[in-house]
Formats: C-alpha cells, structure tokens, sequence
C-alpha cells in the first residue's frame, strides 16, 4: 500500500448498474476497498465537532465571521482540519466535475480511505462535504462572483450556479448516521453499507452545491440517499442500545470492583440521574393524630422519601427479593450500616400503601426502594447471583462497602448466623490510672514533707493522662469506624468468623435465642436441653423421663422444645406447667432458617478453605439437626441435643440422650 493515501490518480470503477446495482455486489464492491493492515487513524472525535460547527453555524465553538468570510473560513478549515480531509474535499469535488456515475466516484472515495477504520471513514467523507458546503455558504451569502478557490474550472462553476437551499433535513440525518457509526464503531454489522451510503451522499450533495439541481434523476437520487440513511439508523439503533446496555453493565461491574463513591454505585443501581431523585422511602413509627400517614391498624408510620446523600461513607445491604412480600425475618439494620430493601417485581413503581401493609408492624423502622432497579442490575443478579437470587427463592443480602464496592455476594447467611456478634469491640485490658498513681507516689516519697499538694498534684496529673489516653483512644476509635476497612459485612469477614467457630450451643442457638430462652444465666455447670420430634406421645414421654432423671441427681437444667410442630410445643407447654418443670419457648421457623442459612455458610467456608466437608464436627452437626428436622419429614420419633454450659456433650435420637443422662447419674 502506497504512502500517498488520497492519490488522485486511484482508478475509476465500471460504470454498469450506478445506481440499480444489488446491495449484496455493493458490500463486495465495498469490502474490497478496505485495507485493515493499514493501521492509519486521525482523531474522529475532534474532526465530528468540526463538521458539527459546519453545519450549525449558529454554534458558539465556530466563530460568526468564518461563516461570511472565506478568508477566516480558509484558516478555520487549516486550523482544525488534518490534511487527508482537505486532500479528500479536494478529490470529491474534482471528481464530481467529471462526467462519471455516483456509484463510480463513491467507490474510488472508499478506495482512498482503505487504511482507516470503518467508523473514521464516514467521519471523513463528511468532513469532507463539511468544508465544501461551507464554502458553499460563503458564496451564497456574499453573492460574490468569486468562486471556490480549488481550481479554475471550479471557480467558473460556482460563479455560474445560483445560491441553493440546502437547509433540509437531509444534512442531519447524514450527521445523525455518522454520530451513530462513529458511537457503535466496532458494533455496527451495517457499517460497510453505511460507509457506502455515505460516499453516495457526498458526491450527490457536493455536486448539487457546485453545480446545482440538474435534472430528475438527481433529485430521485437524493430522496433515494435519504430513505437509505433513515433505514441504516432505524436498524442500527437496536445494535446501538445493546451496545450501551453492555457498556453500562461493564460500568456496574467495574464500580463493584473499584468505586471510591458509594453515591455513585447507588446511581447505576437504581438509575438515579441527579442526587434530586428521590427512590428510597424511609418507613418511621411516628405518634401522630394524622390517620392520612397510617395505612395499618397496628402502627401509624411516617413515609418520607430519602435523598442518596444520607448514605455516604456508610455501607449499604440491600435486601433483595422477588415479588412484593416483605422478607422481615431478613431485614436486619446495624449501626453504622443501611439496609434497603429492594423487592424485583413487575410493575412500575410498588403503591405506598402496598409497601406499607407489606412490612411487618413489629418492624421499627425499614428503607424501601419503591421504583424499579436499572435492568443491567437486574441482569447482575441474574448472571452472578443466579441461583442464589431466583423468583420464588430466599432474598439475598448484597453488602457494599463504605466505597460502594461489593464485598460480599449475599451476606444473608452472615446476618443470621452472627447478628451483631460480628461486630468486634476494642477495650481496655485493665486501667492505668492506679498504677500510674502508685508509681508518682513511690517516685515522690517524702515530697509531702516540703508539698502539701503532692497528694492533689498526682490525682490531677494522673486524671490529666487519663483524659488524654481516653481522647486518644476515641480518636483512634473515631478512625477505625470512618475507615473502609472497618465494614464488618464482607467474605472476608464471614471466613474470619468461621476460623474462630467450633460446635457449641451458641452457635446452634445464637446469644438471641438463648436470651429469648431465658437460660443463659444456668452458667457453665448448668445443663441445656434443646429437643424437638413431630411425634406428640414420644415427645411427652422423653420429656417425663428427663424430668424424672433430673429429680433423682438434683441436675440443674433447662429444656426447650424446637421442633417444628406446632401441636407438640402446646402440649409440651402445657406439660412443663402441670409437673412444674421449667419450658422454654422459641421462634421455630426463625430457629431453622437460621440453621439452613448457617449450613450454606459453612459449606461455602469449607468449599473456599479446601477442607473437607466429611471431617468438619460443625457441619456434620449442622446436617444431623437438619436431617432431623427436615421440612414435611413424618418419621417418628424424639432427638434431642444436651450441653454443659455452651460445651454439646450428645446430640442424637432420645433414647441414648437418655442413655446420657442415666450414665451421669451412675
């Protein structure tokens, strides 16, 4: 390929078929001008504004004169332009003097663009056009009998011709096409015809600029160059939407990764244009005489709409679920952290009080996203969270950090096995200040014989220092908490968690349930015994002899009833009261998705630290308690799990719990 890029020697094409010749000959004609080894460019972007001030002389960027002076226009054109696009302008315009086909002169144009992109060469050709029709104007506005300056013969044409209205919408549609091939480059499959087209509307209007409407034919030539334009965008716009909801997707993707905003990553979610937009309702208990607020018998609210600014430099769990059934044992809000729920559903905006009679009135307070999230999110939670976010399913929890990344695919299990558990606490191993007093003490005997003050003089010095350890100690706090690296909801932290975790009766209860219990305070030398079974009379039955065994060894315990049927835990209830035993009640369904919840977590733990699910005691355990509980399971029978304190010393069927006990008596 030859260095001279635009020579003015490039062969003509056969004439046959101008203008009836088959799309399909035209790509091949099309395709075999291009060089894609040639690896030539200019910056399209700049030339595009160029030809965008060209065209909208009222722009600010162009300067008026250079509209009505061809001089200021010439040094315009010099200043802003590469010299292959005025070599360009110069060859349409000598091409189009001669007597040859449309078709003809689009492809030896096409020819002598075949090291630039596809994209570069529509920009380029329009360019071209651009400072021909701004010359144009120059005549036509001053009525000077001057001419373009290309060449003699030129010169005579444009002083001949009389001044043409070329102010139609055939011009922007050209420059809408291009705009749109330049934004697709590489996406476009109709670029080659476009390239094509666009060669033919150069050399039609070039011509009708510098030697005016000559005949029919021209005229059918320009209405059929307009219909091919508009067809081009009206298929092209479909690639062009996909190409932005890609781009838009690898943008949520990437701020995942690497956002220093959480403003921002809130922005692409919920597809907020300006922090004015307003998706997020804040559900407040209020005492208030306006019944207007209420939408529920139980608990008067106040709904007021949250502005994006309130969570900044906080971290964000947004609770997702399908449909529009409020997931409230899932809704969990810390301090320090926000959690919006953000229910998937297919109607426009949720109704307020939908939203309202949808969350559970025992729930305080609650942030909903009440619009619909931006479908690149909603295709996120299909391609990554699938199948752990489907309709139908369990909500998931994503967690971004303080910076709006995401640090954790579902932090549900997280939230349910560890509440605020996983929150650590820095404190003080022990107080400084007596110490610090004894040693000014022993450092000063005898100074009360020449100070009275002495005494007073270390208690200030020493409160001194503690105020100035205890601001010290805030600050540091301060600083932790405002730290990125203090969100506590992260993969990170779930694996930390469970690297501390053995199998024990806080882990299988929680410090909640054990409070909601009532037998945390039976202490480390107190007996727990939690039991469940779907059989009534063996439940009863393993109740009295456990009762029985208690009486006869003096065994400081409490029991509790776990499992999931409802008509057992009445009878048990009723039971306990008649023997005077002592029985606990639980949430029963909470009890059991905190366990499911919690056996994802930890198969997810073992998964990503190698170790092997067979010879983990927390998983084992976690599937025994499973298998005995398991949804619509009607074996018969009675299990049951005994701790000394938060030490499992037996979970298993309840004739060897017994077998347990009667052995401790022995």
């Amino acid at each position: 390929m030859s260095n001279q890029v635009l020579s003015l020697s490039t062969p003509m094409v056969s004439q046959n078929h101008a203008i009836e010749t088959e799309e399909a000959i035209i790509v091949e004609h099309v395709k075999a001008t291009h060089d894609p080894k040639g690896e030539m460019d200019v910056d399209a972007s700049s030339i595009l504004n160029f030809v965008d001030d060209i065209f909208n002389s009222e722009s600010d960027t162009i300067p008026q004169e250079a509209m009505q002076d061809k001089l200021m226009l010439k040094e315009y054109i010099q200043n802003e332009i590469p010299s292959h696009v005025l070599q360009l302008s110069l060859k349409v315009v000598c091409s189009c003097l001669n007597n040859v086909d449309s078709h003809s002169i689009a492809i030896c144009i096409l020819s002598a663009l075949s090291v630039y992109p596809w994209h570069t060469k529509v920009v380029m050709m329009l360019a071209s056009f651009a400072i021909i029709y701004g010359k144009f104007k120059v005549v036509s506005n001053s009525r000077q009998q001057r001419g373009l300056t290309y060449n003699l013969a030129l010169s005579k044409q444009m002083s001949s011709s009389n001044p043409i209205n070329l102010e139609d919408n055939s011009i922007k549609f050209a420059l809408d096409l291009v705009k749109l091939m330049v934004e697709l480059e590489h996406y476009s499959s109709s670029m080659i015809v476009a390239n094509y087209w666009m060669a033919r509307f150069v050399v039609s209007y070039t011509r009708l600029c510098i030697l005016g409407p000559e005949s029919q034919i021209q005229l059918t030539e320009q209405s059929k160059l307009s219909t091919k334009i508009k067809e081009i965008m009206t298929s092209s716009h479909s690639l062009l939407e996909a190409k932005r909801a890609e781009e838009n997707y690898q943008a949520l993707l990437h701020a995942f990764d690497n956002s220093l905003d959480i403003l921002e990553v809130l922005k692409l979610i919920f597809d907020i244009k300006s922090g004015e937009d307003e998706v997020i309702l804040h559900l407040r208990p209020v005492v208030t005489l306006d019944r207007e607020q209420s939408y529920g018998d139980d608990v008067i609210k106040r709904i007021s709409p949250s502005r994006l600014d309130m969570f900044r430099g906080e971290g964000v769990l947004l609770l997702i679920s399908s449909g529009e059934h409020f997931p409230f044992y899932a809704y969990y809000m810390p301090t320090g952290v926000r959690m919006i729920w953000v229910p998937i559903t297919k109607v426009e905006k949720m109704d307020i009080q939908k939203i309202h009679r949808s969350i559970d009135s025992s729930q305080n307070s609650a942030m909903v996203c009440h619009k619909p999230v931006t479908q690149v999110f909603r295709r996120f939670l299909k391609d990554k969270c699938f199948p752990a976010f489907q309709a139908g399913n369990d909500p998931i929890v994503i967690s971004l950090d303080k910076r709006g990344r995401l640090v954790h695919y579902n932090a549900l299990h997280m939230i349910l096995t560890w509440g605020n558990q996983q929150c650590e606490e820095t404190t003080m191993s022990h107080n400084l200040i007596p110490s610090l007093e004894n040693e000014l003490r022993e450092r000063t005997l005898g100074a009360d014989r020449v100070i009275d003050d002495i005494v007073t003089r270390i208690h200030d010095f020493a409160s001194e220092v503690r105020n100035n350890i205890d601001n010290w100690v805030k600050d540091i706090r301060d600083k932790m908490k405002s730290s990125f690296r203090s969100y506590n909801y992260t993969s990170e932290r779930e694996q930390a968690l469970w690297n501390k975790e053995s199998w024990s009766l806080v882990l299988v209860a929680s410090f909640a349930i054990l409070i909601i219990l009532g037998i945390m305070g039976i202490g480390d030398e107190g007996y727990i015994l939690l039991c469940g079974g779907n059989d009534n009379k063996q439940v009863l039955e393993f109740t009295l002899k456990i009762q029985e065994v208690c009486s006869k060894t003096q065994m400081n315990i409490g029991i509790a009833y776990i499992g999931r049927s409802e008509k057992v835990k009445v009878e048990m209830e009723r039971l306990c009261e008649q023997c005077g035993f002592e029985f606990f009640s639980v949430g029963i369904k909470e009890f059991w998705r905190r366990l499911e919840s919690m056996a994802s977590s930890r198969i997810q733990y073992l998964i990503t630290t190698g170790l092997e699910e067979g010879n983990d005691e927390i998983m084992q355990g976690l599937k025994k308690l499973l298998a005995y509980e398991a949804e619509g399971s009607t074996g018969a029978g009675v299990w049951a799990l005994l701790s000394k304190g938060n030490k499992i010393i037996a979970c298993d069927m309840g004739d060897k719990i017994l077998g347990v006990m009667n052995e401790y008596e022995k």
